[in-house]
């Protein structure tokens, strides 16, 4: 399934980031054609950041059709 495929590259892509603590998955939904995730990411610099995608497949592809982000510093 390539949209379980693409969440597993995502979150291995943002553990690999020298300025992430920490990955809290909050939701992720897989299904043939779409997907979802959202993301409570700790930075090394005490911040929170919140990410969240949704993306559809097409043509062997996941496209993102829409993303937001909220950063917060450490106070929140």
């Amino acid at each position: 399934m390539i949209s379980a495929q693409y969440l597993t590259e995502i979150k291995a892509k943002l553990l690999a980031s020298p300025a992430v603590i920490t990955v809290a998955i909050v939701k992720e939904r897989t299904l043939l054609e779409s997907g979802y995730f959202r993301d409570r990411l700790t930075l090394k610099n005490g911040d929170f950041l919140e990410v969240v995608e949704f993306f559809t497949v097409l043509d062997n592809r996941c496209i993102s059709e829409s993303y937001r982000y909220q950063w917060m510093d450490e106070t929140q």
